[in-house]
């Protein structure tokens, strides 16, 4: 969000508004939040972001969900000019106002998921057709689950990928690439999403590899041979600690 915000920022032809949680925006941005809701998008984006909770299905995620919907409802009222909507939650397009406005959905793995919520895909659907929409997996191994439930309702389907800030790029490494090199991935993705990572490209075969994860049993039906899996499962909320397990798949 924080590079997508300030690459259009650049474009001067464009007059930039955004509704979210605080953090540092360009000077030439408006940012729509009022003061008395900036704190409470902070606290929630803390707490892992409403997806997060509307999935833990407590009562605090019930009402963390019916708070940010209320403030959806009055962010679109309240930007009524605009001519285009960039949304970053498939779930946040449910409360578009039926203006006819295109939109660009951007879609992550955790929206697919509350797609199984009861009414969920019958009410986007209701709205994507009242929008030229284009939704945007950020993986394209989504796009096939995106057709099959919304290809009759929107204008295109197409992947975009995340991409990389050049400030990666101006990195220079040192590496002896024929002495053993151990790697270590600290990760809290699914192994479809980490796929080329476990599978080890460009290893030698004396490299060790070590894998720290929230999701162990999958991690380990995809790591290479010899590679080190710790879990990490999520903390408890009532005692505040957990017990990592290490498990070695070279065994």
């Amino acid at each position: 969000m924080h590079d997508m915000i300030h690459s259009l920022a650049d474009r001067k032809e464009l007059r930039l508004s955004a509704w979210g949680p605080p953090g540092p925006l360009p000077a030439n941005l408006d940012y729509t939040v009022a003061p008395q809701q900036q704190q409470w998008l902070a606290d929630m984006l803390d707490r892992g972001g409403v997806a997060h909770l509307l999935r833990s299905k407590t009562p605090q995620g019930l009402a963390a969900t019916a708070k940010l919907a209320l403030l959806l409802r009055q962010a679109y009222r309240n930007n009524s000019d605009v001519d285009l909507y960039h949304i970053n939650w498939l779930q946040g397009a449910i409360l578009l106002p039926a203006n006819s406005k295109p939109c660009l959905i951007t879609v992550l793995g955790t929206d697919l998921k509350l797609l199984n919520l009861p009414g969920m895909k019958t009410r986007i659907r209701q709205i994507l057709k009242k929008h030229k929409c284009i939704l945007a997996p950020n993986a394209a191994w989504m796009e096939p689950i995106l057709n099959e439930s919304f290809r009759d309702h929107v204008h295109r389907i197409q992947t975009v990928a995340f991409g990389i800030d050049n400030r990666w790029y101006s990195l220079r490494r040192r590496v002896d690439y024929t002495k053993p090199r151990r790697w270590v991935s600290v990760i809290r993705v699914t192994r479809k999403k980490s796929a080329t990572c476990l599978n080890g490209a460009g290893r030698s075969s004396r490299d060790r590899m070590s894998f720290t994860s929230t999701a162990p049993t999958r991690m380990m039906s995809g790591s290479p041979p010899g590679s080190i899996i710790t879990a990490r499962p999520h903390q408890s909320i009532s005692s505040g600690r957990s017990i990592p397990k290490r498990m070695d798949t070279s065994r």
